[in-house]
């Protein structure tokens, strides 16, 4: 094993660390009040810097699935029509449909929130369309939970439908409601997004991490400010422009460009790998004399050590 692959092993573990972390905060937003008093303002310490990776690849664009769905559960529905499985089987609306099949209507959704279209995976309808399925079918169309923090613009808790939003559309306010709660109380937590990037070459930051604005008008509009903080709006309006669902899922790759998101910007003090080379050389040389003469030429190749060191590149966020 080489040294460089042993130092990426190494910094993947620390990035995974920082990733699981960042999911922790996420899963803290399902919990108590009392809980998010101990993340978001316990007092004596620096203010964390916590990056958000959002999966932006192309299965993102999929609609998020009845609670009471489980993959394949549409091989035993009493009607089938549809084939395939994954993310190649995926019916794509851009508006919402009516499906009529075996004498029954579905009414799907596509995701207003969404840039391009809405997938359906095959199994998935066809499990909706089951005769035991009526009580999922009404969930579809009417079921509905509030965000915890975000409001609407008369100021009550922020509505959504459960199962009309594609999986990007949920992450990206599942965010928003995390930062919103963090800014409610203290502003110590400096939040970052990053994002896949398209060509699945690792990840970029889309939102830098940086102090915030504490001061947030709940129904998503930031409160004017003087100073050069970042509002929470801002992030609502980068993440609809830069947040859609294409590509690949290049993950150790991306915790790893997250990891030099942190570096010095000094080279010098960035880590770096030591490049050993065997650069050739050719050589002439005599290997046959004769009374003071050379009767024969030849070459040979020899082989010489060059040591240097290269500096691993550091990923500042998009402009």
């Amino acid at each position: 094993m080489t040294i460089v692959t042993k130092q990426r092993k190494r910094i993947a573990r620390y990035a995974a660390a920082c990733f699981i972390t960042c999911v922790g905060l996420l899963m803290a937003t399902e919990g108590r009040a009392a809980d998010d008093q101990v993340l978001f303002a316990a007092s004596g310490f620096t203010g964390p810097n916590v990056v958000f990776l959002i999966d932006t690849s192309g299965s993102m664009r999929e609609i998020l699935r009845h609670e009471d769905y489980d993959a394949g559960d549409g091989s035993s529905s009493d009607c089938r029509p549809y084939s395939g499985s994954g993310f190649g089987s995926h019916r794509l609306i851009t508006s919402d449909t009516t499906l009529t099949q075996c004498g029954r209507n579905l009414k799907i959704f596509a995701d207003p929130d969404h840039p391009g279209s809405t997938g359906y995976d095959a199994d998935y309808l066809n499990w909706l369309f089951d005769s035991d399925n009526d009580d999922a079918r009404d969930d579809i169309a009417d079921k509905k939970e509030k965000y915890r923090c975000l409001k609407d613009a008369g100021g009550q808790p922020l509505e959504y439908y459960v199962y009309q939003r594609t999986r990007t559309t949920a992450s990206k306010r599942t965010i928003e409601d995390v930062i919103c709660l963090a800014n409610k109380d203290s502003s110590m937590v400096r939040f970052g997004i990053a994002r896949f990037r398209s060509d699945s070459d690792g990840a970029w930051m889309v939102v830098p991490a940086e102090d915030w604005d504490a001061s947030y008008a709940l129904d998503g509009n930031a409160a004017d400010s003087s100073d050069a903080k970042m509002h929470p709006q801002q992030i609502e309006d980068i993440m609809r422009d830069e947040i859609d669902a294409n590509g690949g899922t290049p993950l150790a790759e991306s915790l790893f460009q997250i990891y030099t998101y942190f570096m010095s910007r000094d080279p010098s003090e960035c880590p770096s790998r030591v490049i050993t080379a065997n650069v050739p050389t050719t050589e002439t040389y005599c290997s046959r004399w004769r009374r003071g003469t050379c009767r024969r030429w030849r070459t040979r190749t020899i082989w010489t050590t060059s040591t240097s060191n290269q500096f691993f590149p550091t990923y500042q966020y998009a402009t």
